[in-house]
């Protein structure tokens, strides 16, 4: 639930805030776009083959924080690309289904 709604904080900045939605779509932006990309592969290794990252206590949270923030990053770059009212159509829809399924 947390993971989802670090998503959706970072979808709504994304797409709702101008400045950085410019950044997203120029040459920097998508630099950022593929190191997020080679991270979110890198944290998936990390969880599949160190046991021990998994095992232990502070470790585990750390990599499953930055595995969030890295893929909330990708996911609000996606969604920048459409348009507002689109992202806010999903959104809407989004939380309605899960609020179906938690009653």
């Amino acid at each position: 639930m947390c993971m989802l709604l670090v998503a959706t904080g970072f979808i709504a900045f994304m797409t709702l805030h101008d400045p950085t939605r410019r950044f997203i779509h120029s040459g920097a932006g998508y630099s950022l776009v593929i190191v997020s990309w080679v991270m979110s592969i890198v944290l998936i290794l990390v969880l599949a083959c160190c046991e021990k990252a998994r095992r232990t206590s502070p470790t585990n949270y750390i990599v499953l924080v930055l595995f969030t923030v890295v893929m909330s990053f990708m996911t609000g770059a996606t969604a920048s690309r459409y348009d507002k009212i689109e992202v806010r159509n999903l959104q809407n829809e989004a939380g309605l289904s899960l609020k179906q399924t938690s009653m």
